[in-house]
């Protein structure tokens, strides 16, 4: 599957920070999805990713109109503490991300207690995150200085506008 990776730019804190991945934004019909003060130009689903989409859509009953794709070099590349909350997602939606290639520690953290727990994200793993899932936990995929091999995590979600 060839997918054409970016640098993401994304604003935090009043300035534009290059991402440590790289990126793409896949969407049926031309979609948008901002986030971060980001917007980043789509391309159309692949026929892999179709059919992924349609299958996921049919496990989890959710009409998933796009794909967030990540690539994640090595340790170094990350996505810091985060809630996917933005106004372009449906409200209380569900999100799954498949990972592909090399294992890496997935952590959320309670927006309460600041409790956390971690989980090991291996090849083919579907991580399912809906409900209040976005209200109540951050969620970050951490560097580490651990050897570790490339990985690609693919966000199905369903974006509204």
């Amino acid at each position: 599957m060839e997918i054409p990776w970016q640098n993401e730019h994304v604003q935090m804190f009043g300035k534009v920070h290059v991402a440590p991945r790289l990126s793409c934004s896949i969407a049926q019909d031309g979609l948008v999805y901002r986030y971060k003060g980001s917007q980043g130009q789509t391309i159309p689903f692949t026929i892999e990713l179709e059919d992924i989409r349609k299958q996921l859509a049919e496990d989890f009953q959710t009409g998933f109109n796009f794909v967030l794709a990540n690539y994640y070099r090595n340790g170094n590349d990350y996505v810091g503490w985060h809630r996917d909350n933005e106004r372009d997602l449906l409200h209380r939606g569900t999100i799954v991300s498949l990972s592909l290639g090399a294992s890496r520690t997935f952590r959320f953290r309670d927006r309460t207690s600041h409790r956390t727990a971690s989980m090991l994200l291996s090849h083919g793993d579907l991580l399912l995150m809906n409900g209040d899932c976005q209200e109540r936990f951050d969620h970050t995929l951490a560097r580490t200085r651990r050897a570790v091999g490339e990985r690609v995590s693919l966000s199905f979600r369903r974006v509204l506008n």
